[in-house]
């Protein structure tokens, strides 16, 4: 009987371990992420329309600045996504297209905190920029995580023209160089001026030679 009872608490002390292990796994925290415009308005306005991650979409859109709400994603690392219109801010129509862009980097999720996605001109490659991303690379994130959207064709993609400070310090340094070439002009006007006084002085003193001429005869 102390035989049978042995044999048959094996199977009780499996089936414990068991049930630990799921307890275990269970109280892990899921990992989250939330998306983030950060693409610079001054530069050029960017809408960031929809964002793929580890399995997980996260809709738009989102105007300058804005951010979404955290989702809960599987954990581990990868590239995030996302479909963007450049030139677009809010209250605009939705464009007909998007262009795609990746993470520069991939993207750890953790159960420690909310991951931000960001999404700017420094953190995310696309057509444009350099690097940028490869055309078989693009159609293929394409592809894969936006397989209903309308996705712009990679040669179709309008690189925008961005504004930056260099226009104003180009502007600055014209004129600048303006107002150098007025002063480096003043010293030679000055000349000019003094010669005519010179001039001057020289017709005053012959007419005061000739008048003592006229005087003495």
């Amino acid at each position: 009987m102390a035989m049978a009872h042995r044999r048959s608490s094996l199977p009780l002390a499996g089936l414990l371990l068991v049930l630990a292990g799921c307890s275990s796994s269970s109280s892990v925290a899921p990992a989250q992420a939330y998306a983030k415009n950060g693409f610079d308005p001054s530069a050029l306005s960017v809408g960031v329309f929809k964002v793929s991650y580890r399995g997980t979409t996260i809709a738009g859109p989102l105007a300058d600045g804005e951010e979404s709400a955290p989702v809960v994603v599987g954990h581990g690392t990868d590239y995030a996504y996302a479909l963007v219109a450049y030139g677009w801010k809010s209250g605009d129509p939705a464009p007909a297209q998007l262009a795609l862009v990746r993470s520069r980097l991939p993207i750890v999720a953790t159960d420690d905190r909310a991951v931000p996605l960001v999404f700017s001109f420094a953190d995310a490659l696309g057509r444009c920029g350099e690097p940028a991303l490869g055309a078989d690379d693009y159609a293929a994130a394409a592809k894969s995580y936006f397989p209903g959207d309308a996705v712009q064709d990679f040669a179709a993609v309008t690189c925008p023209q961005l504004a930056t400070a260099d226009a104003g310090a180009d502007a600055s340094d014209a004129s600048g160089a303006s107002d150098a070439g007025a002063d480096t002009a003043t010293p030679s006007d000055a000349a000019a001026d003094t010669g005519s006084a010179a001039d001057a002085a020289d017709a005053g003193a012959d007419s005061a030679t000739a008048a003592d001429a006229s005087d003495a005869g």
